[in-house]
């Protein structure tokens, strides 16, 4: 499964405190039976009206996989919904008799947010849809038997239901689904980008622009006109049964705003972040602190990796705490809206596998920092400067586990921070493992360049200029310019001088900054509260002066 998949379970799973039946008979003793009773029966209208499945006699030849009805508390923002969906036990399936391919895309979170800083910079309003009983629109090819489900009414004793359609729990329904919506979008001339798949995009004569996030069978719509989006929404009506949320509010778990006066866009994982914080509230200390992370904190105390030397306490404190689960939650906040707790999230997830005491510690830290900055995310404004530019760092050897490098950059669409990244390195001076940084970076810049190249909306005339990287290193910059003995850099691998093939033929400008302003420093390293405040402050994109003021072109 791609990333992608993980992190949209890892929401999936039990953040809400309300109760939610596993079985039938949960259902039938529940003080919320007509409420789930109810939101079955809607279930199985949808499913019939769209004639997913035929009642029939089971064939003697054939063997049917079994189901079951799974219910979910959902949040879109406004009060809590009961949902009942029909699921096949796909794992009793069998490869090249019950299915084949399985593989459906899904647009990245960075393609989003950038989507989000267009809109923001281009008066767009953002709408979201999502479509009902989403997979069952999506015909199966494959000759698949069901037995009914408890639950299920007015089907007669001894009957099996042959299906029509991509139910909810078969492997190939998700492949399915995306090819039936990417069929109805291109016949309503939509084109999906190269770059990414579940982006498309149409211009009409008049030069108006729209744009379509797919990201399963949630819709993002951007245009600039409402005319041109009830259009559209009715042209989706056509194929499909639609929930219409109206301007986008709550999308995988993130709450956004749109300020279509001041032209801002905000994004945080407030709710989500409360519901981590009560699943694992007996852990934490709630009291206030500045940064996620300790900058005197070592995570790799000879005591902790030798089991023989603990004590029965710190034995049983690490047997009896949740690691992972807070771990999970932690990278789905970082990913999407928190690159302020991505160092120290990167770091407690190096211990996943082997947790530790001062890890666990490290983890409960990150929990008392997110208790009082629930309500911190993404702040998009419009500038100016409607470009792509990026700052890159790396800590030479800081990883205490490994030895090697941290890398960690920011890239920008003007002051709009689209994405961010921590991973290590390794290499033997500080110099290449700051060269090999720009260079992961260039190829994340390079990816979103070509979305924007492909974009009809974008400015061609900016993008042909340089994109700057910032570099606090001034021997990386010269080692990409070869202004340097090739006996110190020989060694490097091949890919790496990517970047100079890039800064050689104008599409990259590596750019000396101050080591103060460098805004990728707090992805490398735990920083003090103050240095760390004052680069959260360009992460989150609270600052929109940056490039004009705080970053000077030297």
């Amino acid at each position: 499964a791609s990333i992608e998949t993980l992190l949209i379970q890892a929401y999936n799973a039990e953040t809400d405190l309300t109760t939610v039946p596993n079985t039938y008979k949960q259902v039938q003793l529940s003080p919320e039976q007509p409420q789930w009773e109810k939101a079955i029966e809607k279930e199985q209208k949808s499913i019939e009206r769209l004639n997913c499945w035929t009642i029939t006699d089971l064939p003697a030849h054939k063997k049917p996989i079994t189901g079951k009805i799974v219910y979910k508390n959902k949040y879109p923002g406004n009060g809590h919904i009961y949902k009942a969906r029909v699921v096949a036990h796909g794992f009793k399936q069998e490869y090249g008799v019950d299915y084949w391919g399985t593989y459906a895309p899904v647009t990245n979170s960075s393609t989003v947010r950038l989507m989000f800083a267009i809109a923001v910079n281009n008066n767009l309003k953002v709408h979201q849809m999502d479509i009902e009983t989403a997979f069952i629109n999506a015909d199966i090819e494959e000759e698949t038997y069901l037995l009914p489900p408890k639950g299920l009414k007015n089907i007669p004793p001894g009957k099996v239901l042959k299906l029509n359609k991509s139910l909810y729990g078969l492997k190939q329904s998700p492949q399915n689904f995306n090819k039936d919506v990417d069929k109805h979008l291109r016949s309503i001339n939509f084109t999906p980008l190269i770059s990414d798949s579940c982006l498309y995009q149409r211009t009409t004569n008049e030069g108006e622009h729209t744009l379509i996030a797919v990201y399963v069978d949630d819709l993002l719509i951007a245009g600039k006109h409402d005319t041109d989006i009830i259009k559209i929404k009715q042209e989706l009506r056509n194929r499909y049964s639609l929930k219409d949320f109206g301007s986008v509010d709550w999308y995988l778990g993130i709450r956004i705003k749109q300020n279509l006066e001041n032209n801002s866009i905000t994004l945080n994982q407030e709710k989500y972040c409360n519901d981590v914080l009560n699943k694992f509230k007996n852990y934490y200390s709630t009291k206030p602190i500045k940064t996620p992370m300790d900058p005197n904190i070592n995570l790799t105390r000879i005591k902790n990796t030798q089991p023989d030397k603990l004590t029965n306490k710190e034995k049983l404190k690490i047997a009896n705490y949740p690691y992972r689960q807070v771990v999970g939650s932690l990278i789905y906040m970082s990913i999407y809206t928190r690159p302020d707790i991505t160092y120290a999230v990167s770091k407690v997830a190096q211990f996943n596998a082997a947790p530790t005491t001062a890890s666990i510690d490290a983890c409960n830290r990150i929990l008392q920092y997110l208790k009082h900055t629930t309500k911190h995310g993404l702040t998009y404004h419009k500038t100016t400067t409607q470009r792509l530019n990026a700052y890159v760092d790396s800590d030479f050897a800081n990883c205490q586990i490994t030895g090697k490098s941290t890398t960690g950059y920011i890239i920008y669409y003007g002051t709009c921070p689209v994405y961010w990244n921590t991973h290590l390195c390794e290499f033997g001076v500080a110099a290449e493992a700051e060269y090999q940084a720009a260079c992961s970076c260039a190829k994340n810049i390079m990816a979103l360049r070509n979305i924007l190249n492909e974009l009809t909306i974008s400015n061609k005339t900016i993008l042909n200029e340089p994109i700057l990287i910032y570099e606090d290193n001034e021997s990386t910059i010269k080692i990409a310019l070869q202004n340097c003995s090739k006996n110190r850099t020989r060694y490097i691998l091949t890919k790496v001088h990517y970047i100079r093939e890039l800064q050689q033929n104008g599409t990259i400008l590596l750019k000396h900054i101050s080591t103060n302003f460098q805004t990728a420093d707090a992805l490398t390293k735990a920083l003090p509260g103050p240095l760390f405040n004052q680069h959260k402050q360009y992460l989150m994109g609270n600052k929109t002066n940056q490039y004009e003021i705080n970053y000077p072109q030297t």
